[in-house]
């Protein structure tokens, strides 16, 4: 796999004043990321397809903030990954390494691989696009070669921000013979988190799947999710 992504190297890549470009789309929408080798990997956009970069510098809509940050070093809010080092440190630092694109029959796998320039340490951000479905698939890989273990504390399995808003976040809660009753919260300043612990029973109590409304109170036939 590291010989393969040696030649697959900087997939789809435009370069602006922005740095280099990383467009993902599916047939509605479109993530973006930009970055060089040797500097941060940044996380621009989510949402509505666009055509090209341009389209979310132009508007004013593209974000600013680290693809995956990390405990440590520049990171202020809540970090994606932090561990701490075999020699105690607790700074982890990356910056992009590598890109590669690995295609297959029902879609294309978009590879970031991320690097402590101090430590060989490694991470790498993975996103899956299924063909003919606006499906985006995103996991982690983490990896090191520290001569001690290293102690991880938290390691997301992706990172997804979104311009401060009117959000509006709706899941579902339950108890015994009342599973599944839908919940909808305006998000406001702090942390909210949804968590099962019954395992492969995950309808009882919270359920995983969540949805997003950025434009308001969700409705039912208009909105943004």
């Amino acid at each position: 796999l590291i010989l393969l992504l040696s030649f697959l190297f900087s997939f789809s890549a435009v370069y602006s004043a922005e740095g280099a470009d990383y467009l993902i789309s599916t047939p509605n929408t479109s993530l973006l990321l930009s970055g060089k080798k040797g500097e941060r990997l940044l996380f621009r956009y989510y949402g509505t397809r666009i055509n090209s970069p341009a389209d979310v510098y132009n508007s004013g809509t593209a974000i600013d903030i680290q693809a995956y940050p990390s405990f440590g070093t520049e990171c202020v809010t809540e970090p994606a990954v932090q561990v701490t080092h075999a020699d105690g440190n607790m700074s982890l630092d990356l910056y992009l390494e590598d890109t590669g694109k690995i295609a297959a029959k029902d879609g294309e796998t978009y590879i970031f691989i991320l690097k402590d320039p101090k430590y060989p340490f490694t991470v790498k951000l993975c996103y899956k696009t299924y063909s003919g479905t606006d499906v985006i698939e995103v996991w982690t890989e983490i990896s090191h070669r520290e001569k001690k273990p290293v102690t991880l504390y938290k390691f997301a399995s992706a990172f997804l921000p979104v311009r401060q808003g009117d959000h509006w976040l709706t899941h579902l809660h339950g108890n015994w013979a009342s599973e599944s009753y839908q919940e909808e919260e305006r998000l406001l300043p702090g942390m909210k988190m949804l968590k099962n612990k019954d395992g492969v029973r995950n309808s009882q109590t919270d359920n995983p799947s969540f949805m997003l409304s950025v434009d308001g109170y969700p409705r039912e036939d208009a909105g943004a999710v």
